[in-house]
């Protein structure tokens, strides 16, 4: 489990089961699709690494999905997951905020799983961004791939 991302593999494939569910019902099932049969897929083969990797990036495609939705939308979905045992919305955007500020004072992208969170907080929000917070996403974003 990566530090930057305080949930255990377990933590993280529960909540993306359930948004999978509500936010992509129509990838349930499909081999192709289904990040959980694709996790299940590479944990049978002995690449649990790859599969813990792919729930981070899950877990932060998920959440980007949510970045338009209503207070009341994000209390209700974690109010669903927290009565399934899961992590809720909330506290997967509260993990993330914190990386992303503590990548913001640094000004440095240190590995792929921050250029991943980094590229789906400036491709999510870029609407709601200032200029200046853009910008400096985009040049951490640039260095970081040069």
């Amino acid at each position: 489990m990566s530090d930057k991302i305080p949930f255990s593999y377990a933590a993280m494939k529960g909540f993306i089961r359930e948004m999978t569910k509500i936010i992509m019902p129509h990838v349930v099932g499909n081999p192709k699709l289904d990040p959980m049969l694709l996790a299940a897929m590479l944990e049978d083969t002995g690449r649990l690494s790859y599969a813990k990797e792919g729930a981070r990036q899950a877990l932060a495609d998920l959440v980007g999905r949510t970045a338009y939705w209503s207070n009341e939308q994000v209390s209700a979905i974690d109010q669903h997951l927290s009565q399934q045992g899961c992590l809720t919305v909330s506290q997967v955007r509260a993990a993330q905020s914190s990386q992303l500020q503590k990548i913001v004072r640094r000004k440095a992208i240190v590995d792929d799983e921050e250029l991943y969170l980094v590229v789906g907080v400036l491709s999510d929000m870029a609407g709601l961004l200032d200029l200046a917070k853009a910008q400096l996403l985009q040049s951490l974003i640039d260095q970081y791939s040069e």
